[in-house]
């Protein structure tokens, strides 16, 4: 019941996202732009868009955290500069998996699911807060091969993704809790725990942003 797992190595290029990120923020210059770039198409290669847009959302709210901590810092230059590279290195992102996305634009209402309903959203079922214990072990309410699993589909629900990378991100993020980075990403773990729940913070982003 393992699901897409033509999903999974899109998934795995994230991390590489997120650092090609934080290394052009600390240096912006024309190579680490170019590196994200090619990360950014290599994410866009993985077969799922919409792990992609979730994605980006992260990423533009640390790239605003950084453009303003410049600005406050009175560091004008920098914040351009870094602004600059940022943006050319999303567009040569978008243009190294054109010919993959400009396909998509004849039938974007079907692939944002922009004329779907909210129980299609939903996939005719939602998570609770008691789904969140499955990010220790999988099967901890219920599996499909017993039957004791009532919900449509196991692997959407599950929160599991290893128990030795869930005690090293506690760990790392124990340690490294004075640094700025550290908070953000954790901070955006818990937020992406919550998106993944049937809250009132769901429905109002399902209503009121584009492609959600």
């Amino acid at each position: 019941y393992a699901g897409w797992l033509s999903l999974l190595p899109g998934i795995t290029f994230f991390p590489l996202l997120f650092a090609a990120l934080f290394h052009l923020t600390d240096r912006p210059r024309a190579l680490n732009a170019l590196a994200l770039a090619a990360t950014g198409a290599l994410c866009l290669h993985g077969g799922h868009v919409q792990l992609v847009y979730y994605c980006g959302w992260f990423l533009a709210a640390y790239a605003l955290i950084t453009l303003f901590r410049r600005w406050h810092a009175g560091s004008h230059g920098e914040l351009w500069k870094t602004a600059g590279w940022i943006a050319a290195s999303g567009v040569l992102a978008v243009g190294l998996a054109a010919y993959l996305l400009a396909p998509l634009l004849a039938d974007v209402p079907l692939v944002t699911r922009e004329l779907a309903s909210r129980e299609f959203f939903r996939s005719f079922h939602s998570l609770g807060w008691q789904h969140l214990l499955t990010v220790f072990h999988p099967e901890l309410l219920g599996s499909p091969r017993d039957g004791t699993y009532a919900a449509v589909e196991l692997w959407e629900d599950v929160a599991y993704f290893g128990l030795v990378p869930l005690l090293l991100a506690i760990v790392g993020g124990t340690l490294g809790w004075r640094r700025p980075r550290v908070v953000f990403l954790a901070v955006s773990f818990v937020v992406s725990m919550l998106l993944a729940l049937d809250t009132p913070l769901v429905r109002v982003l399902y209503d009121a942003l584009p492609g959600f």
